[in-house]
């Protein structure tokens, strides 16, 4: 069974964002036995409209398929009380960044824009 390296992005805007974090970094270790994850850092909205968000990083290895992380971790968002249409208030917000570094136009990964953001960079850098 191939095992693939994975980088997930984690974020929450809620007024208890670090604990939202930590809530689904548990869940997250529930589907990966080999995850690590970076401290939390808190930084204002990109789109600077809402709350301040609390962002971290996770490097796991599985041997699950992309289209089943995303799954999983859709499944963890909405369980955290994510709806679409609300986008100044995110509880939750999983993404997959990267997949063993393969090139998945279809999935668009790896999201490089998000990789190359300060705090990611950080978070990875702590992680190596």
């Amino acid at each position: 069974m191939t095992r693939h390296r994975i980088i997930i992005g984690l974020a929450s805007n809620s007024p208890h964002g670090e604990q939202t974090a930590a809530v689904a970094a548990n869940a997250l270790r529930n589907i990966f036995s080999d995850i690590r994850f970076s401290k939390t850092e808190i930084t204002a909205p990109l789109e600077g409209h809402g709350a301040n968000y609390a962002n971290a990083v996770a490097i796991a290895m599985t041997s699950l398929s992309p289209e089943a992380i995303m799954i999983a971790m859709k499944a963890l968002e909405a369980n955290a009380g994510r709806q679409k249409l609300n986008r100044d208030d995110i509880p939750l917000d999983l993404d997959l960044l990267d997949y063993d570094g393969q090139e998945l136009p279809e999935l668009k990964l790896p999201r490089r824009a998000q990789l190359s953001l300060d705090f990611n960079r950080r978070a990875l850098a702590e992680l190596q």
